[in-house]
């Protein structure tokens, strides 16, 4: 709540989402979309969703990361996506 992010949004075409799954669905205008991470255990799929989804007009400025394990100490690492 602090850094006042989400930290999990489900595509809502999800299969059975509705208000008895999560505890609300919100709209919000594409431009209040900075940035995705995606998780360091982010499937293929998933991460496959949220570059189709970004590739849309109105979500083209949405910059697309990736969490990565650090090798050599304990901490993530985020670099663009694009990149990956």
């Amino acid at each position: 709540r602090y850094e006042r992010e989400f930290r999990l949004l489900r595509f809502a075409d999800t299969a059975g989402l509705g208000t008895s799954v999560v505890d609300s669905l919100v709209s919000f205008p594409p431009l209040a979309l900075r940035s995705v991470t995606l998780g360091v255990n982010a499937t293929t799929s998933t991460r496959a969703r949220i570059f189709a989804a970004c590739a849309r007009p109105e979500l083209s400025h949405v910059r697309i990361w990736q969490a990565h394990i650090h090798p050599d100490n304990y901490y993530l690492t985020i670099c663009d996506a694009t990149n990956v």
